[in-house]
């Protein structure tokens, strides 16, 4: 808990691109890179399942772990890119993560796909 109370503080104090309001807690697809949250985005916007789109993006990506779906405590940023079609909108944010449901993760900064349509249901 000390760990995540100095995360807190520091991603508070940061002069990072992630400005956030309140700590958001749930299962999010994260991703290394901008650049690879934006492929996933975009091969989901293109009619891909998201599962499809991720694998094709790992695989793209040489990496069995550039992308995948975590239940996490994080802080979102900016969105710096936003995809759509004409049923989902998805957006690309930087976020600091800041543990896992086992607080087992150090502070880290990774790239999330957000399906903004699903998060006003």
């Amino acid at each position: 808990m000390k760990r995540m109370l100095l995360a807190i503080l520091f991603a508070c104090g940061h002069s990072s691109p992630v400005v956030a309001s309140e700590i958001e807690f749930g299962t999010i697809l994260v991703c290394d890179s901008q650049q690879q949250a934006e492929a996933v985005a975009e091969r989901a916007r293109g009619g891909a399942e998201m599962t499809e789109a991720v694998a094709a993006v790992n695989d793209a990506f040489h990496s069995r772990n550039a992308c995948g779906p975590a239940e996490l405590f994080y802080l979102r940023g900016d969105a710096p890119a936003v995809f759509t079609n004409s049923h989902q909108k998805f957006e690309v944010a930087k976020v600091l993560v800041l543990g896992d449901v086992n607080y087992q993760w150090l502070p880290s900064f990774y790239y999330a796909v957000i399906d903004t349509y699903e998060r006003r249901a």
